[in-house]
């Protein structure tokens, strides 16, 4: 009884060391506005989509996936804060 109860607990627990990770894809870019592409931003502000570049790829991933609105820069400076995220280090750091 004492070994199907360890067996049992082993197996549970393995299953989760089997679990599917998450696939994450980060895309940076520089100098680019939140209309800058074809994916609606904000549900409720049609205007955040933009009409000059049609980005189909990006508009399947979005679907799928999660979109963020709203991000905490590290600094005031775009390549101060591009390399923080790069670097995975504050700007007071670098």
């Amino acid at each position: 009884m004492k070994t199907l109860l360890i067996l049992s607990l082993a197996l549970l627990l393995a299953g989760n060391a089997w679990a599917k990770a998450p696939n994450i894809l980060f895309i940076l870019a520089d100098d680019q506005s939140w209309s800058g592409t074809s994916v609606r931003m904000m549900s409720n502000e049609p205007d955040s989509a933009g009409r000059e570049f049609r980005t189909p790829n990006l508009e399947k991933l979005a679907a799928q996936g999660m979109t963020f609105s709203q991000a905490y820069a590290a600094h005031c400076k775009c390549e101060c804060s591009r390399a923080s995220i790069q670097m995975g280090r504050t700007t007071s750091t670098l």
